[in-house]
């Protein structure tokens, strides 16, 4: 028996002469992924997503670093690439609570400023599940420990007793940035709600004005048409 292969057609001659297609598969089977292929595939992607985020990251920095407010003239690039760089911060589930609370923060404080409400409630809601989330991880490594009460509520050495201040002075220093970003982070959330409900106030009372106008116009007109 002899086989033939072409681009269009795979055929097999039988001893008869008679011309029978063959199934490709049989020639070249397909790669049919396992469960562990498909895990690393995705670890592999989450990986270059991760460098790529860093070393863009590591590049922009100064720019970055560089602008406080919208007042600042990199200040439309900066806002682009937080932005990107939150997405994937969260993308990658980056496991840095300190780099994705501070850019998320100031990503948030300059949204707030350019009057994307909305958007800066995210990128603040965002920054703030990192930072607990990391704060959780570093509570639960010095579980059971004298300070361990404390660290949450006041994490700062620049405590107000010297029983405190000395029940925390084992604190790492990246802990206690977080502390401070953690208590940011409530803050400027907050202040977002409050706008945020202000505004959907502000609407209502205006859309209720809106309907007592037409209703009364209405009232009016009917008035009028009894009275003639």
């Amino acid at each position: 028996t002899t086989t033939t292969n072409t681009n269009t057609n795979t055929t097999s001659a039988t001893a008869n002469g008679a011309s029978q297609p063959i199934d490709a598969n049989q020639l070249d089977p397909p790669f049919t992924p396992t469960a562990e292929d498909v895990l690393a595939f995705f670890a592999a992607a989450t990986d270059m997503v991760t460098d790529a985020t860093l070393a863009l990251l590591s590049s922009s920095r100064p720019l970055l670093d560089g602008v406080f407010c919208l007042q600042d003239r990199e200040s439309p690039l900066v806002l682009e690439l937080l932005s990107i760089l939150n997405e994937a911060f969260l993308a990658v589930d980056l496991h840095d609570g300190l780099l994705r609370g501070s850019y998320g923060l100031k990503l948030a404080l300059l949204k707030e400023e350019a009057g994307d409400v909305a958007a800066a409630r995210t990128a603040a809601a965002t920054a703030l599940a990192a930072i607990e989330q990391h704060r959780v991880i570093a509570l639960k490594a010095v579980e059971g420990a004298r300070d361990g009460p404390i660290r949450w509520i006041r994490g700062s050495r620049n405590a107000q007793s010297d029983s405190s201040r000395e029940l925390l002075s084992q604190m790492a220093w990246e802990e206690q940035e977080l502390a401070c970003l953690h208590v940011d982070a409530v803050s400027l959330l907050s202040r977002l709600d409050l706008t945020v409900a202000l505004e959907q106030l502000r609407s209502r009372r205006l859309q209720q004005q809106s309907q007592g106008l037409s209703s009364s116009s209405m009232t009016m007109r009917m008035a009028a048409g009894v009275g003639g």
